[in-house]
């Protein structure tokens, strides 16, 4: 648009225009989309700056040196601190049309003094971006460039824009983002006559809009967001006779909106979001009679909408989610007769729909998502001739309207999630377009028989529940299930009651038998019944895309059903088999010189409690030629809550493997290609195989456990609650070790690669001199013990190059430190937490020269920092939190040349800032969350007693 690129159009604005070409060049793969926007291929990008050549260019502004060659139309430079110096040379190349300042990723400059003389903007320039510059001033000189339609300032520091901006009568766009100190907007903004898009993100100071805003006729686009201080609309925005789109995004200070708001004539889309003081919507909102697109999002204090809404004649969607205390919408809804879709979602108060959407003869979608107190819709429901979508997943509902039936165009019907919703209505075949069904709930009695699913056409998932309450299997036979190709995901539940009566065995076992599955379902689970269907026995043949089934609940099946020869299966859960013994041979199959489980690659066994032996081959203890053949390409096996479980098989191909609560679990055998092992509480442990290619090892509450072997590839040991472990072997490729309760463990072996340890309540291990020997590499140190334990660490004598420290619990600090003498000076960042004992920081902390990063949190009887923090003149970043007592900060930050950061927060006590706060010239940020209210009053921006001692930082952040 500023280039002039996209023609005028008296049918269609600039925006559609650009978008069209957009979606255009994406078709085309000249542009891609991820993440929310558009980049182009490493190939396309060098292409495209070959052709460009010198006309569009991107410099590296270094040392206030810059060429720029005559005829480049697009510049973006690249700033640092010295540019100012160099403003005039490119200022002079009158070629450039779109010029792009950024700074440096690596310095975040500022331009300390600006002199008008300094802009002299190339007189043609079209577009204007300054991103990541933190001007502090806007020069007049702006007002020289007639020819300027886009302006984007990004990160400035200044306060206001200069009047001279309302004389830019060609600006199209303005968009101002985090500038952090802006207070307002000129009342000369009404004089950009032909601005159409006017975007205002991040200004946390922004109070008010000038009511000159009205004199944008021209404007189609308003977005305003994370506006915080913003707290009303002037009354002249009603005046934007043009306006087609206004967003509104977190502007929590926002009030309310005006009554004239309804003046908005040509208003197409409306979004307000995440303004939590907004109550209500005016009446007047009911004259946006060209309103097709409103979005109400987290409103948490909405109760209601207009009866006015029901004159929205051209409204086609209506969206409202997150309004947790909006019971209900008005009975006028029924009024618009244009309305396509409608979503009512996370709203956890609604308990109503009126009756009047039965009148919505337009309604294509509705959906009811996360509403839990709804239990009841209306029937005029049943009117709803055109809807096709109907989306009540996760609601309160205990039925469906009993005309449903009626709804002959419906197509998807979604209620998982609906835990009260007991039966489906009568007459479900009736509705013969139906394709997507997500749950079927089995009631004979108050609703629809299953053998109705033979007349639908069904796709995707579909779910069937309380399927104990058949007491007919032929009903099972006629839903026809293994006809319906369309199915890929099916999931068949039992019900809290379903199979327990011993007279209906034979009736559970025919019901399973009579839903067998199309041949191309790919995703199977199955809960309750007395016995494994025989279709799942048939295999291949009978399903050659199944790729994950699960199973689980047949408590009265001693045997496993004979999946190994589905081809293509690759995930297998199996839960909760109480009479599960043994998973033998019959499990795999006879493949004859087949593979059995060829694809698996995951296996979860879990609430398995008489399971003892699992057999691949016939022959117990040897490995024969069937057990290499099966499960050749599992690589994850997880098995838990398998108290009786004593061996596993051979799996050459395992990569991760995770057991817990297998308590009889004496051994492992050989894992070749085993990277990741997890193991908790098995008791009868006493010892690993040799795993050669094992990186991570999480072991926990293995009493019997005495030591580990050579690990060459291990990267990550976390061991805990293991009391006989002594020693631990030779780990050379170790980098990160966390030990928790292994209170034996006096050595470590001398990992030489090791760079985080985390040591809590194994106290032997520090005590021991020479114990971390050769682990000099050691950048990460981590240390938990008990208040009353007071230890001299001689371990830490041999450790020497530590930059993060973290210590939890301790005695009193003063004394706790002095072992940590000698590494105070490499330290650069240090938490302190959780004790409960020091009153004051004390002074050995001064010995923390390269100390970067502080970071206290619940010391609850810390009074105050004391003068242990004085002179550590590379300290950076500083948090407080949870200290409840602490009621000064001291007079150890007096002269924290480098603080750039200080954080506060829960810290009740704390009633005042100190007077040298003004000398912290450093300081970029400041917040105070949930602290003293004395403390939130003194701090109160331009009124409290203490601004003028933190007024100069330029982030404040105070939160009650």
């Amino acid at each position: 648009m500023a280039e002039g690129l996209i023609p005028h159009s008296n049918y269609q604005n600039s925006e559609d225009i650009g978008k069209g070409y957009l979606k255009e060049l994406v078709s085309r793969s000249l542009f891609q989309s991820a993440y929310g926007g558009y980049y182009v291929h490493d190939l396309v990008h060098d292409l495209a700056k070959h052709i460009a050549g010198n006309a569009c260019l991107m410099k590296q502004v270094v040392g206030g040196s810059i060429k720029i060659p005559q005829f480049c139309y697009c510049l973006t430079l690249i700033c640092d601190r010295y540019t100012i110096a160099c403003l005039k040379e490119f200022c002079q190349t009158e070629s450039v049309r779109t010029l792009i300042f950024k700074s440096n990723e690596h310095e975040q400059f500022e331009f300390e003094e600006v002199h008008h003389e300094m802009f002299i903007f190339p007189s043609k320039l079209r577009a204007l971006h300054f991103q990541y510059c933190p001007i502090r001033e806007l020069p007049d000189s702006i007002s020289n460039l007639k020819h300027l339609r886009y302006i984007h300032l990004s990160n400035g520091r200044f306060k206001a824009l200069p009047q001279s901006i309302g004389s830019l009568l060609n600006l199209q766009i303005l968009a101002i983002s985090y500038c952090v100190n802006l207070a307002s907007l000129p009342v000369s903004l009404g004089g950009l006559l032909s601005l159409q898009t006017l975007t205002i993100s991040y200004c946390h100071k922004l109070a008010s809009l000038p009511a000159s805003l009205g004199s944008l006729l021209n404007l189609q686009t308003l977005t305003i967001s994370y506006c915080d201080k913003l707290a009303s609309l002037p009354a002249s925005l009603g005046s934007l006779l043009n306006l087609q789109i206004m967003e509104i995004f977190d502007c929590d200070n926002l009030a309310s909106l005006p009554a004239s708001l309804g003046g908005l004539q040509n208003l197409r889309t409306l979004t307000i979001s995440h303004c939590d003081n907004l109550v209500s919507l005016p009446a007047s909102l009911g004259d946006l009679l060209k309103l097709q697109t409103l979005t109400i999002d987290d409103w948490g204090k909405l109760a209601s909408l207009p009866a006015s809404l029901g004159s929205l004649l051209n409204l086609q969607t209506l969206t409202i989610s997150h309004c947790y205390n909006l019971v209900s919408l008005p009975a006028s809804l029924g009024g618009l007769l244009k309305l396509q879709v409608l979503e009512v979602n996370g709203s956890n108060q609604f308990e109503s729909m009126p009756a009047s959407i039965g009148d919505l003869q337009n309604l294509n979608v509705l959906r009811i998502i996360r509403c839990s107190k709804l239990q009841i819709l209306p029937e005029s429901m049943m009117k709803l001739q055109k809807l096709d979508c109907l989306d009540l997943r996760w609601t309160g509902l205990r039925e469906l309207p009993s005309g449903m039936s009626n709804m002959t165009n419906l197509r998807n019907l979604e209620n998982s999630g609906c835990g009260e919703l007991t039966h489906m209505p009568k007459e479900m075949k009736k509705l013969n377009k139906l394709q997507k069904l997500s749950r079927f709930i089995v009631d004979e009695e108050r609703g629809s028989n299953i053998a109705e699913l033979q007349h639908l056409q069904l796709k995707g998932e579909l779910e069937i529940l309380s399927l104990g309450k058949l007491k007919d299997a032929s009903a099972a036979r006629a839903a026809n299930l293994k006809e319906k190709g369309g199915l890929r995901r099916l999931h068949l539940f039992k019900g809290s009651d379903l199979f327990f009566d011993e007279s209906l065995d034979d009736v559970a076992v025919e019901v399973l038998e009579g839903l067998e599955p199309p041949q191309n379902i790919c995703q199977l689970q199955m809960s309750g019944g007395t016995e494994f269907p025989g279709w799942l026995n048939m295999g291949e043949s009978s399903f050659p895309k199944l790729d994950h089934i699960d199973l689980f609940y047949f408590n009265r099946c001693k045997h496993l059903p004979t999946l190994g020869q589905l081809q293509l299966l690759k995930t297998l859960e199996i839960r909760g088999m109480s009479l599960i013994e043994v998973v033998g041979r019959e499990f795999c199959g006879d493949n004859g010189d087949g593979v059995a489980f060829p694809s698996l690659n995951k296996i979860t066994f879990e609430d398995l409690p008489r399971w003892k032996k699992w057999l691949i081959s016939e022959e117990e203890d040897v490995i024969t030629r069937q057990q290499s053949m099966a499960f050749t390409s599992l690589t994850q096996l997880s098995i838990s809550k398998c108290p009786e479980l004593t061996s596993l098989p051979s799996l050459p191909s395992l990569r991760e493997l995770d057991f817990w609560i297998c308590p009889e679990l004496t051994s492992l055998p050989s894992l070749p290609s085993l990277r990741k092992l997890k193991i908790w509480e098995s008791r009868e442990l006493t010892s690993l195989p040799s795993l050669p290619s094992l990186k991570r090892l999480d072991i926990s509450s293995c009493p019997k456990l005495t030591s580990l072997p050579s690990l060459p590839l291990l990267r990550m040991l976390q061991i805990s609650w293991c009391p006989e472990l002594t020693s631990l072997p030779s780990l050379p490729s170790l980098r990160q070790l966390q030990i928790v309760s292994c209170p034996e463990l006096t050595s470590l072996s001398s990992p030489p690669s090791l760079q985080e340890l985390m040591v809590a309540r194994s106290m032997k291990l520090l005590k021991s001199e020479g114990s971390l020997r050769g682990v000099g590499s050691l950048k990460s140190l981590t240390i938990t013990k008990d208040e009353e334990e007071v230890v001299v660490m001689k371990g830490l004598q041999d450790l020497s190059s530590v930059e993060e420290l973290k210590i939890i619990g301790f005695g009193e600090l003063a004394c706790e430190m002095e072992s940590m003498q000698h590494l105070l000076s490499t330290i650069q960042k240090m938490h302190i937490s959780d004790n409960q004992t020091t009153t004051v920081l004390p002074e050995t902390m001064r010995g923390l020269v390269s100390l970067q990063s502080l970071r206290i949190t619940n010391c609850h009887r810390l009074s105050s920092l004391g003068e242990g923090l004085r002179g550590l003149v590379s300290l950076q970043s500083l948090e407080i939190e949870f200290c409840n007592r602490i009621t000064s900060l001291g007079e150890g930050l007096r002269g924290l040349t480098a603080l750039r950061e200080l954080s506060i927060s829960y810290s009740q006590d704390l009633g005042r800032m100190p007077e040298y706060m003004g000398s912290l010239t450093s300081l970029q940020s400041l917040r105070i969350y949930r602290c003293c209210p004395d403390l939130l009053g003194r701090c109160q921006r331009e009124k409290g007693e203490d601004w003028h001692l933190i007024s100069h930082i330029p982030n404040i952040d105070i939160h009650p």
